[in-house]
């Protein structure tokens, strides 16, 4: 018996679970669009650069307009709702060619699966 021979029934069912992960999952699970790192030192460095600024930080008003602009630009990015559909559904989506995707994803791991026994009965009608 070969590898594939004895361990079909787990290797077609372990595939199956992981074509059925995909395609119940959103692309944002699978594939992050960007990492964001947040470094904040707090110790002082020798090679400090003082950097000049266009703004009067000692004009309250001016300071508190910036921040309320600002505020107002990015608080409704902050609470966007994305509705994100699930692979499956932008396969259903996309027509013939999409579904062809899913019947081929769910087809191999059947194959696998059930290859062994088919082969065995096949060569048992031969005799």
């Amino acid at each position: 018996m070969t590898f594939l021979e004895e361990h079909s029934t787990i290797i077609g069912m372990l595939s199956l679970a992981f074509v059925i992960i995909f395609l119940f999952s959103t692309p944002s699970m699978l594939l992050a669009k960007e990492i964001t790192i947040v470094d904040s030192a707090l110790v002082t460095s020798e090679n400090a650069i003082q950097v000049r600024t266009k703004m009067d930080f000692g004009n309250k008003e001016k300071v508190l307009n910036t921040m309320k602009d600002f505020t107002s630009e990015i608080f409704p990015l902050m609470f966007e709702c994305r509705e994100e559909q699930v692979i499956v559904k932008h396969l259903l989506n996309s027509g013939f060619l999409g579904w062809i995707i899913i019947v081929l994803l769910f087809f191999f791991p059947i194959l696998i699966t059930f290859y062994p026994r088919m082969k065995n009965k096949n060569a048992w009608v031969k005799k």
